[in-house]
């Protein structure tokens, strides 16, 4: 899957610059963050707190702070024609992240879930199938439960006559 930040995730406050995202701190990268950082054409010395948040913003989950290390300008002169010149100015920006990236409560109370909460098997809807799908711990498809047969509720009772441990739901 492909994230980005969007342009309206960039937040200008009245002594620092933001950003909330919803890209997952796993997938984000510099490179995201150096688009905008171009964009609000930062000086050197600034600092830009990152927070990735829920889907829904409403819960900030990592947190971490980067600063523009380096912005170098450079005039460059392109010949369009014979008589005419046009001037572009290139900027270079170089950020680095000042810490550790800092997870909220949040997420380490989600990291500490039970043992056998992860070898529990899983019931999920396939939408090309049309079906629900009992898959295990290994991730193989142990049964599959159309939506005409009672989908969900079958498949919750396979589960419970073989003895498997409650399902999570997917």
């Amino acid at each position: 899957m492909a994230f980005q930040v969007f342009p309206q995730e960039f937040h200008v406050l009245a002594d620092r610059y933001v950003i909330r995202t919803r890209v997952p701190v796993a997938d984000l990268t510099d490179e995201m963050l150096l688009l905008r950082v171009r964009n609000a054409n930062l000086a050197a010395g600034d600092c830009v707190t990152v927070q990735c948040m829920s889907h829904e913003y409403d819960q900030l989950l990592h947190e971490a702070e980067y600063r523009v290390v380096s912005r170098k300008d450079a005039l460059r002169v392109q010949q369009v024609s014979d008589h005419e010149t046009r001037q572009i100015n290139d900027v270079s920006f170089l950020i680095c992240r000042k810490g550790a990236w800092w997870a909220s409560p949040l997420v380490k109370d989600e990291q500490q879930a039970p043992a056998s909460d992860a070898a529990a098997p899983i019931i999920k809807w396939n939408a090309g199938k049309q079906a629900h799908e009992v898959i295990g711990p290994d991730g193989t498809v142990l049964r599959a439960f159309k939506k005409d047969d009672g989908g969900k509720a079958a498949a919750e009772a396979f589960l419970a006559s073989t003895g498997s441990a409650t399902p999570k739901a997917a």
